[in-house]
């Protein structure tokens, strides 16, 4: 462990942040100690336990971090967003996700693989879904016909996920990044699907009153 400088408190959590980041792509998270984590760090045992009591507490941090990253790259592509195109724009969205190599992603296929096999993971997952839900929430408020149902949700969260493992596990990224118009067509067919079906659940409950 190196010495230590003084840091401000951000500056402290994101060191952390980027050692555990390290190490979890290196040994998994699962077989990662705080301990590891320490030793990545310049900072003493005392100080990374002031601010992060376990390595779920990180990754939790570290994966808030990658959604707040994904809402900044949508709210700065709003400008490209035209009346008539909606549909093309949350296509384009949704793909850019899968295939942008960021720093984020080695950790969140880390954490996709490994929740599985650890529950305390599969809880944390549903948080983080309904806060990534936000991304969505942006991109539907700007077209109200395509708003999605908890289903359809779900369907293109698992559509973004097994995408993005595909692209990272099967070593696909450079091939989805060629077929590009494939996933975006796919995608088209998700949201259309959902507002359909979220089309015909309003007029059903129309029908009712």
């Amino acid at each position: 462990m190196c010495s230590a400088k003084r840091l401000k408190p951000e500056e402290r959590k994101n060191e952390i942040k980027k050692a555990a980041a390290k190490v979890f792509v290196g040994k998994g998270f699962s077989k990662t100690t705080m301990e590891d984590v320490i030793n990545e760090t310049t900072m003493s045992k005392g100080g990374v336990y002031h601010y992060y009591a376990s390595t779920l507490d990180i990754l939790h941090d570290l994966m808030v971090d990658g959604i707040h990253y994904r809402n900044e790259v949508i709210q700065s592509n709003l400008s490209d967003f035209k009346k008539g195109y909606e549909i093309k724009f949350i296509a384009k969205q949704i793909v850019d996700k899968i295939l942008d190599d960021n720093f984020y992603m080695d950790i969140y296929v880390q954490f996709l693989i490994e929740k599985k096999r650890n529950e305390k993971l599969n809880k944390l997952f549903e948080v983080l879904k309904e806060q990534s839900r936000q991304e969505f929430l942006i991109l539907e408020n700007k077209n109200q016909q395509y708003l999605m149902d908890d289903n359809m949700y779900d369907l293109v969260t698992n559509f973004i996920n097994s995408m993005i493992i595909g692209a990272e596990i099967l070593d696909a990224r450079e091939n989805l990044k060629i077929n590009r118009n494939i996933l975006e067509r796919m995608a088209i067919i998700l949201i259309e699907e959902g507002g359909n079906k979220n089309g015909k659940n309003n007029e059903r409950e129309a029908l009712k009153r």
